[in-house]
């Protein structure tokens, strides 16, 4: 599970919002996992990644106003829109969508109107976007005999890091099998202090309980050999009277 300390906002091609997570932080772009797994994990330059805006949730939503409306398919999304009614209780919309390439449109008409709730709409509000100093990474490449180890459940997955994450308070603690790198990464600077000071510890405790794992697979490798090569032995018995 990953925290929501790492959640952003994808720009998509069709101008609509994904809700996407950061999973890895590079020199221009960003390691984005998306919501449910509609879409494989994806790079993602700065310029598309942006915070969730807040909002007030009794915002006094006007007339002719330009909105964001979540959309009610899979995956889920948020599109540019303009409020062309507003009811009495000030509870429910009519907007217009502002492209015709979203999921309400038909190409029966020029555009496409839907009726929505509170809490399927929120103001445009100013966006900040993604910079690389948003979240702090902590990355270190691991020994060559953790590497051959780390498809052992227990040895450099969820599992593995529970204990470390819990006491660091860290938002996301992977195993980067392409650059054989455990990457940590958190919003908070005092975190990322923790984890600095702590992470050596933590690997030199990895490193023993995979030099016991290597250790028992060593061994049942020997003893596998031993009983292939071995031959029954055979015993005679000679029986004499009393």
């Amino acid at each position: 599970m990953i925290s929501e300390d790492l959640a952003v906002e994808v720009h998509g091609s069709n101008s609509a919002w994904y809700k996407a997570w950061v999973i890895d932080v590079f020199k221009t772009n960003a390691l984005c996992t998306f919501e449910n797994g509609w879409k494989e994990d994806q790079r993602v330059p700065f310029m598309r990644i942006r915070l969730p805006p807040e909002y007030p949730s009794n915002y006094p939503y006007k007339l002719n106003e330009d909105v964001e409306v979540k959309s009610n398919t899979t995956p889920c999304c948020w599109w540019p829109a303009t409020i062309n009614f507003v009811s009495g209780d000030r509870n429910t919309f009519s907007i217009v969508y502002k492209y015709q390439n979203n999921y309400n449109y038909t190409s029966n008409s020029n555009y496409s109107v839907d009726l929505v709730g509170r809490d399927r709409i929120r103001p445009i509000t100013p966006s900040t976007f993604f910079h690389p100093s948003v979240f702090y990474k902590y990355s270190a490449e691991v020994p060559e005999k953790m590497k051959e180890c780390a498809s052992i459940p227990g040895v450099l997955d969820e599992i593995a890091f529970k204990h470390f994450k819990d006491e660091t308070k860290a938002s996301l603690i992977r195993y980067d099998k392409d650059s054989g790198s455990i990457v940590i990464l958190t919003p908070h600077f005092e975190v990322y202090k923790d984890v600095e000071a702590c992470f050596d510890y933590q690997l030199s405790l990895l490193e023993t309980k995979v030099d016991q794992l290597l250790k028992k697979k060593r061994y049942a490798e020997r003893l596998q050999v031993t009983k292939s090569t071995s031959k029954p032995t055979q015993f005679s018995f000679t029986r004499y009277r009393t």
